[in-house]
């Protein structure tokens, strides 16, 4: 199994796409080609640049682009300051 660390720069519609194409694809990716990925890095205007060796968990990268709340408070968790 290969497995792939991306880092984004940026985070706006392109990016935000690719992920949700991604996660569509996740299962094929693993099954049919043998390649898992994970996001260790995110650079954006809004949010700086946040780096997980872990990775993040994307759901959460994309909740809090999306959301309404001021960008300290959406990405409070992505940053660990809950």
């Amino acid at each position: 199994m290969k497995s792939f660390n991306l880092c984004l720069l940026g985070f706006g519609n392109v990016n935000r796409t690719l992920i949700e194409l991604l996660q569509r694809k996740e299962s094929e990716l693993r099954e049919r080609h043998g390649i898992e990925w994970r996001i260790t890095g995110v650079a954006s205007r809004r949010i700086g640049w946040r780096v997980n060796a872990a990775g993040f968990d994307v759901a959460d990268l994309l909740r809090a682009q999306n959301s309404n709340a001021s960008a300290p408070d959406a990405f409070a968790r992505i940053r660990g300051e809950e």
